[in-house]
């Protein structure tokens, strides 16, 4: 992948590589779930742009 799509895929990226960091030092089952759930809306996002 080259160029405007490139760019783009790592607009999304950066931003999902720290829920995931957020979600694996997740104290509790709570605050875990709000990351899991941010993942989704985040995939939910990546799904519009990209197939």
């Amino acid at each position: 992948m080259k160029g405007k799509a490139h760019d783009e895929l790592h607009k999304w990226l950066l931003p999902y590589i720290d829920l995931v960091k957020e979600l694996s030092e997740a104290k509790d089952e709570t605050e875990a779930e709000k990351q899991f759930q941010n993942i989704q809306t985040s995939f939910t996002t990546f799904n519009k742009y990209f197939q």
